[in-house]
């Protein structure tokens, strides 16, 4: 299994919280945010992880080479990250498509439970918490489980929650995802977000949302949400047992 992180941005909506750093360096707690995700790919066993960097990017190399996670761990630029949004991040990490996948953007604070409940379905998951969205999210619609629509375009009141940037793609919709997000760049759309290409897919797409509304989980892009990480996830992170049945 590889797993994929999208820590291209600069959280300019942060303003000075980021302290200067990329998005997936933000402090929380005693660590950088990157560092609590990388844990969880170890904990579940994933061989490889592919990071998709941009602004500072030497800022998140030299922690990762600091910290020496005991996997593999690649990066690729993004040299266009001011003018291009995650469509174009996640295409380039296209040679992951050959595996099952564990995604998470790089903005992400959860714990391992979350993403073992995605693996325990066998099959392509998306982390939905169930809720009533705004604009602001990106909203999903789902019909037995799965997910027939998704994208911030989604009506607030016909959504069906919050997919919260965290995913499993088995191999064979990783395959299909991938080529979708070919031909938008093909198209010139790279300033899309992903799940536009991943919403044009559905009905060929074998793809569930899994409800994880109780765990604790943030997507952090305003300073509330860094809030809401530092004083109400973190804790409840670092009191999670080491999971180690998918431990390899």
């Amino acid at each position: 299994m590889t797993g994929i992180i999208l820590g291209a941005g600069s959280g300019h909506r942060l303003g000075a919280l980021t302290e200067g750093l990329p998005k997936c360096l933000l402090r929380i707690g005693d660590k950088r945010l990157i560092e609590y995700q990388a844990e969880v790919m170890v904990r579940i066993g994933v061989d490889r992880v592919v990071t998709v960097v941009g602004y500072k990017a030497d800022e998140v190399i030299r922690l990762i080479f600091q910290r020496r996670p005991p996997i593999r761990w690649d990066f690729v630029e993004n040299p266009h990250f001011s003018t291009t949004n995650t469509l174009y991040s996640l295409y380039l990490a296209r040679d992951a498509a050959g595996d099952d996948i564990l995604f998470c953007n790089g903005d992400v604070l959860f714990r391992t439970t979350l993403a073992i409940r995605l693996l325990d379905r066998g099959r392509s998951t998306m982390a939905v918490v169930k809720k009533q969205c705004g604009e602001e999210e990106v909203k999903v619609r789902m019909k037995y489980g799965k997910i027939i629509e998704i994208g911030k375009h989604i009506e607030p009141s016909v959504a069906d929650g919050e997919f919260v940037g965290v995913a499993l793609w088995k191999k064979g919709e990783g395959e299909k995802i991938f080529t979708a997000l070919e031909q938008f760049v093909k198209k010139e759309r790279k300033k899309d977000f992903f799940e536009a290409a991943i919403n044009s897919l559905l009905p060929e797409l074998q793809l569930y949302g899994v409800d994880v509304t109780d765990e604790p989980v943030v997507e952090i892009d305003f300073p509330e949400d860094l809030h809401l990480a530092r004083t109400e996830i973190l804790p409840l992170v670092l009191k999670e047992k080491d999971c180690e049945r998918y431990s390899s």
